[in-house]
């Protein structure tokens, strides 16, 4: 949080002027100035050397000297007050420590903002962390948007070009996180909005800033789900063309989570054009989403397994949907071999097992290998029943589904099997 804009701050650090005693001006108060600038000083190496924890009691005690100088009227010494707080609240999220992290930006904005424009990068940096704190603690999207264009909308109004490029880069991070959250209300048009904002900001410095060019594929995807769920398809189509190409461009490599988080959008994607019976498109995005976390899982090893089973199964579902079910075959056969081990470790993967070996059975069951579609459905089947007398009301229509494919199977009752 601190090392972006080092050069920054040192423009508007407050400076301690003469210690000297001065008519009207008690003892405790004048000591304070050459002790608040040691103390500073060792507070500022810190922070360059990213020691946050041992920062931390160092600016507490700057912060609760001022408050104890602070005086209605003095803006010199409110303002010192404010930036320590600013500086104690970067801390604060660095170690982990929100709420009182938040707390500090709060009180720190409060100070800073009738003060503007000569405190504008410590009021920032508060509201910054003001926001990125909301993201961790509240569970009121709304609440964590708010935030989060407080600060955008503050960062926009930077015009020193020596700041551009920096106000810029944290504008489109804020914007991210506003989206982010406005995703989780019922205003998506608002979150498509503030995705597109972000895409022109990202644009205006990617020529000069090449390592921010991958958040363009990142925006596009999660763009590309938002306009499928507000009914703009071919917006949709659009955007994830956009992202692809984003991914393609040769100057940049997205980092692993970023890619990860780039699948998951597309997963949604693939999903949403299933339900919404878009087959012939829906591959894409799924097919898209399984070479990435086929190439994260191999270059990082982590266990994203799930994730992978999730798509591999999905696109098999839609091909089952689209009669090709020998494509489907490799795909769901490989879905259900990761999450076998899986489901056998964690119960809670249970249910998503059993989903595989339906769609497995299906699959069988299309390619006429009748006999291994009963043994799978059946054992689909045992699982569903097992869940559903544990939890009918989440399992029970899951249940439904799977003894009526196996009626199908057996011949019992008419219908196509991939009928739901």
């Amino acid at each position: 949080m601190f090392g972006r804009r080092r050069k920054e701050t040192a423009r508007e650090q407050p400076t301690d002027r003469s210690a000297s005693l001065r008519p009207g001006t008690s003892p405790s108060t004048a000591q304070l100035r050459p002790r608040s600038a040691v103390l500073s000083g060792q507070a500022e190496e810190l922070m360059r050397n990213r020691q946050y924890a041992a920062a931390i009691p160092i600016l507490q005690d700057i912060v609760d000297s001022l408050r104890l100088s602070a005086q209605p009227g003095r803006p010199g010494r409110n303002e010192r007050l404010g930036f320590y707080l600013s500086k104690l609240a970067g801390c604060l999220h660095e170690t982990g420590s929100m709420r009182e992290a938040l707390a500090a930006a709060e009180e720190a904005a409060a100070i800073l903002t009738p003060l503007l424009p000569q405190v504008r990068s410590s009021l920032y940096e508060c509201l910054e962390c003001s926001a990125l704190a909301l993201h961790a603690l509240s569970e009121r999207p709304e609440e964590r948007a708010a935030a989060a264009m407080r600060a955008a909308a503050l960062l926009a109004q930077e015009s020193r070009p020596e700041f551009m490029e920096q106000a810029l880069t944290r504008r489109e991070r804020m914007l991210n996180l506003a989206a982010l959250a406005l995703k989780n209300t019922s205003d998506l048009r608002e979150a498509l909005r503030v995705y597109k904002e972000a895409i022109e900001v990202t644009e205006s410095i990617a020529e000069t800033l090449p390592d921010v060019r991958h958040r363009l594929a990142i925006h596009f995807a999660s763009m590309a789900t938002l306009h499928a769920k507000v009914g703009e398809y071919v917006e949709a189509c659009a955007a994830l063309e956009s992202c692809e190409t984003s991914m393609s461009d040769p100057e940049f490599a997205l980092p692993p989570d970023n890619r990860l988080a780039i699948a998951a959008q597309l997963l949604a994607l693939g999903a949403w054009m299933v339900a919404n019976r878009h087959h012939d498109d829906a591959g894409r995005p799924l097919l898209l989403a399984i070479q990435i976390y086929r190439a994260v899982r191999s270059d990082t090893q982590k266990l994203i397994e799930p994730a992978l089973a999730s798509c591999l199964n999905q696109h098999a579902w839609n091909l089952c949907i689209l009669g090709e079910h020998d494509k489907a075959l490799p795909f769901v056969e490989e879905a259900v071999e990761l999450l076998r081990p899986i489901a056998e470790s964690e119960p809670a993967w249970q249910g998503s097992y059993a989903g595989f070996l339906d769609t497995l059975a299906t699959a069988l069951a299309m390619a006429g290998r009748a006999d291994e579609a009963l043994a799978t459905c059946r054992a689909a089947l045992d699982i569903e029943r097992k869940l559903a007398d544990d939890d009918p009301g989440k399992y029970q229509a899951e249940l439904t589904k799977v003894e009526s494919l196996l009626a199908r199977i057996e011949g019992r009752e008419p219908g196509n099997f991939t009928d739901r």
